[in-house]
């Protein structure tokens, strides 16, 4: 019941943010392509929590991340070619506080989280 009750909360929210506080518009056909993809990246997460937690157990959390990582980072690049083609002018024009976020996001976001979720 707690893990349901959490989905639902997650999805809500989702809705109630990309809704902008409308979630009727949902219903109306109001919602865009990227909002969508919104929608599917919030049950694909919980879906991959639920999961990920029984089908992992065992398995050392290094081992986990690194694999999830480079699967996420395929599926993101495969997405970002098909909708933006390469990005090397946008990476070029990065300066260093682009560099920075783009640090942290990898190193805090995805690498610690994941090792101290896991």
């Amino acid at each position: 019941a707690k893990i349901l009750a959490g989905m639902l909360l997650a999805v809500g929210g989702a809705i109630m943010v990309v809704t902008q506080g409308q979630p009727l518009i949902v219903l109306s056909g109001g919602i865009k392509a990227g909002e969508w993809l919104i929608f599917g990246c919030v049950v694909c997460w919980a879906a991959y929590t639920l999961i990920g937690r029984a089908v992992l157990r065992g398995i050392d959390a290094l081992t986990v991340t690194t694999a999830t990582s480079f699967i996420g980072a395929l599926m993101l690049s495969m997405v970002a070619l098909w909708t933006d083609g390469l990005p090397f002018e946008a990476i070029a024009a990065m300066d260093g506080r682009g560099w920075t976020a783009l640090a942290w996001l990898v190193i805090g976001a995805t690498v610690l989280a994941y090792a101290w979720y896991f």
